[in-house]
């Protein structure tokens, strides 16, 4: 069963116990899928879908059904609310003979499926159809049940499931690949600004200047790093604030010192993609 979908057992359903039960398949066939028919069956709540699948159970189970069933006809039942429904088959006692297929060779060789839909309510959406392969998923690993899959109407005469729900099955029951959520870039933060750096003082900072004046093209490659904030240093910080004038300070035309918002900028411009 998937992550999301949510399983329902008969006593929380609300349905009664079986006339009788037989074990009698052998489920090599796989499963075949099912729908209402023409409906609406859609509801936007839950408790509506289990309301009319205790009605199917007891239109199943009446004296004047001339099918005679035991129980309500299907396998499991799932809805658009991506919940799978117990019926004939449970999770203590799944391999169960269904009743819904059409006649007794086809109940005997694969499970039934019902989807809690009609040909009404349109195209069936993606957590029905992923409750239904849940379903499936359970019947093949519990149940036995073989890997093919039926549509009702490719064994009986009957439009059952109805078009858009068969094309889905006949065309291998696809679903789309989800988009993966991007993982965030990290957010880059500059060093802190080191109160005090100054032309021709000695700081290891000086260093962290240089590679990011060279990442940026202002200082050489080719000049040594060292803690000297020297003549090297202040020509390249001098050039920096030549094209970046808005950081120079004012009234001067050659500025050797780095001040707090330059060094954001510089950082940010070599290391964080600021331009």
């Amino acid at each position: 069963m998937s992550r999301m979908t949510t399983w329902r057992t008969r006593a929380q359903i609300g349905l009664r116990d079986p006339k009788a039960i037989s074990t009698n398949i052998n489920p090599v066939n796989g499963v075949a899928c099912h729908y209402g028919g023409s409906g609406p069956f859609k509801r936007s709540s839950h408790a509506d879908c289990e309301a009319i699948l205790r009605g199917w159970q007891n239109y199943h189970m009446s004296p004047d059904n001339k099918n005679n069933y035991n129980d309500i006809a299907y396998n499991l039942a799932v809805c658009h609310h991506d919940i799978i429904m117990e019926c004939r088959s449970t999770q203590t006692r799944p391999k169960i003979r269904g009743g819904a297929n059409g006649n007794a060779i086809v109940n005997g060789n694969r499970y039934s499926i019902v989807c809690i839909w009609g040909a009404n309510d349109g195209a069936a959406p993606l957590a029905l159809k992923r409750a239904w392969l849940a379903a499936r998923a359970f019947l093949r690993s519990k149940g036995g049940a073989g890997s093919g899959m039926n549509c009702h109407r490719d064994m009986a005469s009957t439009s059952c499931p109805g078009d858009p729900l068969c094309s889905w099955v006949k065309a291998g029951t696809p679903m789309p690949v989800p988009t993966p959520t991007p993982i965030p870039k990290p957010v880059y933060k500059p060093p802190p600004f080191p109160t005090g750096i100054r032309p021709n003082d000695s700081s290891p900072c000086a260093v962290t200047l240089q590679r990011a004046l060279k990442k940026k093209g202002y200082m050489a490659s080719s000049i040594s790093e060292n803690c000297n904030y020297g003549p090297q240093t202040q020509k390249a910080v001098a050039k920096f604030h030549n094209a970046n004038p808005q950081f120079k300070s004012v009234g001067v035309s050659y500025d050797p010192r780095i001040g707090p918002k330059g060094w954001y900028h510089l950082f940010m411009e070599a290391y964080g993609g600021a331009r």
